[in-house]
């Protein structure tokens, strides 16, 4: 007979068991004192034969079956379940289930019960409920390694710069902003279907299109008004009216917020708050470049405003908009574009941006009604008002912490030093594995190839150039390092063979440098090199010297950040407006810098026309990323230049 999964006794049958373990414990206690087995039954409603066992017996048995696993053995694996979910790798049913059965093989233990040793779906759903009281089963979220890797000597050592920030700040004075978006997805919901329908499926337009919002609130649970950003290019008064009060709007092309729209965000949204207020302001909030100007700084700190950054990839922990309050709002943005797609915007194939503005309305009305609470308890949970680091550093995992009941009375319970030093770096460990710098070998169509196909002379030349190439870089970037244009530009530097020049250019005793490129082609490539003709692959360009660069003199410049991985360029034509100059160093031919003006190529059949651009493109670029020179333009109709180049060979 199949025993039922939630077993339910018959009507009238015998109870077992109508009393607590306290009320056991109880009676056993009264007994130890000198109350009758008969008269500690009688008060305290237990049987007499249960009493006695207690009191004579060191260890008995639970009523019914017994489990496979001792009660010391479970507890183990209490423990050790609680500790891979607090270092992020938490267990599955599955999992538990393979990790019983390799305990019982390595002990020999052999359960008839299990089928090939493994425990099914029904002991596991038992343990779990033994357990409940320290195990749960939740839908888990998975996180990026890189904040996973947020310690707790990071947090700490933030809070501990928080505490000189806010210290003597009135909560209405410390401010929380961060940008998220409003995505036009209802996303999904449970619907009634037939029963049996493999594919349900909902007739309501969506599209992958967001559009950007700035938040910000004070520690008080006061909401400063929306800020919101389209992607656009221009601005039209229908994408303005019927919004929240308060709210303004801008655009950018890539329809997040960049330099220019947070320094609007700030001056207009911001800086009217902070106005009517007294003391130290204080604003918290992700480190981004595009979220600070000169503009944004002065006016720091002619208002009395500070700046605290959070920590590197824990907005998920730091951050009170992130952690209470878009998810209530998100879910309710949800239901208003449902809401929205049903009705009006059923035709629709997204939101229209003048139709933004009245839902952004609808979605402020719902928010509003628990916005204070949400961002009370976002600075409390964050540990930011009232301060307190325990909050956040508790949610961490602790590398010191063993196994809860770690006693002489339990080691069984313990979690061994070994399992937690490889739960540790299994989460912080940052040793990436690096792939390996490839080379196109020649290979005749159909014709298949292993690793013994490949002339051993060439495998040994791709190491050497591979060790002459990074040992040049480390050069170039060990002289360099006081460059600061070639350290924000990322640009590269390649090899280059050195030249004479006249011997007034060489007075600063550098070697002056061929600039040659290597192109899409290896047969090219050898053939420039070859022929010793100044070609550098490229229809019309020519190599050219550092001497010969003069002020007027056409080139053609690679912008591309190059790496092991990646050459692709990005090559672009202008003219030398200035030479720039250049302090005492051991290579002067690799730090040459010059300051040029760029043209843009036309769309005309011909792909050596060019023009200059509506808004002047000047632009400084060392030595190392001059591809060559070419020759003086033609001049044609409407201020069009003609060179005798292909542009199309350049991509």
């Amino acid at each position: 007979m199949k025993m039922p999964r939630n077993y339910t006794p018959k009507p009238g049958a015998k109870v077992y068991k109508h009393y607590t373990d306290d009320q056991l414990a109880q009676a056993v206690s009264a007994v130890q004192r000198g109350l009758s087995y008969r008269k500690a039954a009688v008060k305290y409603k237990i049987p007499r034969s249960v009493i006695n066992r207690r009191c004579t017996r060191h260890k008995v048995n639970k009523q019914g079956g017994q489990t496979v696993l001792g009660d010391d053995v479970e507890a183990m694996l209490v423990s050790r379940l609680k500790t891979c979910g607090q270092w992020g790798f938490p267990l599955d049913t599955i999992d538990l289930r393979m990790i019983v059965k390799g305990y019982l093989d390595r002990r020999g233990l052999v359960v008839k019960k299990f089928k090939n040793n493994e425990p099914g779906v029904e002991w596991v759903n038992s343990f779990l409920h033994r357990h409940r009281a320290s195990l749960a089963q939740r839908i888990c979220q998975n996180i990026k390694r890189n904040r996973a890797a947020v310690s707790r000597e990071t947090v700490t050592k933030y809070f501990n710069n928080l505490a000189d920030s806010v210290k003597d700040v009135v909560p209405a004075n410390i401010i929380n902003y961060d940008e998220t978006n409003l995505a036009d997805d209802p996303g999904r919901k449970k619907v009634i279907l037939r029963r049996g329908t493999k594919y349900p499926e909902r007739i309501m337009n969506q599209s992958k299109s967001a559009t950007s919002v700035m938040y910000a609130g004070t520690a008080d649970g006061t909401m400063l008004p929306p800020y919101v950003v389209y992607k656009a290019t221009n601005m039209y008064d229908t994408w303005t009216t019927g919004g929240p009060s308060g709210t303004r709007y801008n655009r950018s092309k890539s329809g997040w917020f960049d330099m220019h729209c947070f320094s609007d965000w700030f001056m207009k949204i911001v800086i009217p708050y902070t106005r009517k207020l007294s003391g130290k302001k204080v604003l918290i909030g992700d480190n981004l470049s595009s979220h600070l100007s000169e503009e944004v700084i002065d006016t720091c700190e002619k208002n009395n405003i500070a700046f605290v950054f959070l920590p590197a990839n824990s907005t998920h922990l730091c951050q009170p908009l992130d952690v209470s309050f878009f998810r209530p709002m998100k879910t309710a943005w949800r239901k208003i574009v449902e809401k929205w797609k049903k009705g009006p915007g059923r035709k629709q194939a997204s939101i229209p941006k003048d139709t933004f503005p009245q839902l952004l309305l609808s979605l402020t009305d719902i928010i509003n009604t628990n916005a204070e609470a949400n961002l009370k308890s976002g600075f409390e949970a964050c540990g930011i008002f009232p301060l307190n680091p325990s909050k956040v550093i508790n949610k961490l995992p602790d590398a010191s912490c063993t196994a809860e009941d770690n006693t002489a009375a339990n080691t069984s319970a313990a979690v061994d030093d070994s399992f937690t030093s490889l739960l540790q770096s299994m989460r912080y460990d940052n040793n990436a594995t690096h792939a390996r710098r490839k080379r196109k070998i020649e290979v005749e169509p159909g014709k298949s190839v292993t690793g013994a196909d490949i002339p051993v002379g060439d495998k040994d030349k791709e190491v050497s150039g591979t060790d002459t190439e990074e040992s040049a870089a480390d050069d170039d970037a060990t002289s360099n390092s006081n460059s600061d244009d070639d350290d924000d530009n990322g640009w590269s530097t390649e090899s280059e063979s050195s030249s004479t020049c006249s011997d007034d250019e060489n007075a600063d005793g550098g070697d002056d440098a061929d600039i040659r490129m290597e192109t899409g082609s290896d047969e090219n490539n050898n053939e420039a090199n070859s022929s010793n003709t100044g070609s550098t692959g490229y229809t019309g360009v020519m190599t050219v010297k550092r001497c010969d660069i003069k002020v007027n003199t056409w080139l053609v410049v690679d912008f591309a950040e190059h790496s092991k991985r990646s050459r692709k360029r990005q090559m672009y034509l202008g003219q030398v407006v200035q030479i720039l100059q250049v302090g005492p160093s051991q290579r002067p031919s690799l730090h040459q810098e010059y300051e040029g003006l760029f043209l843009r190529q036309t769309k005309s059949k011909d792909n050596g026309c060019f023009i200059y651009p509506e808004v002047e493109d000047r632009c400084v670029f060392s030595i190392s990323q001059v591809i060559g020179s070419v020759s003086e333009p033609d001049m044609q109709r409407r201020n069009v230049l003609k060179f005798a180049v292909h542009a199309s060979e350049w991509k």
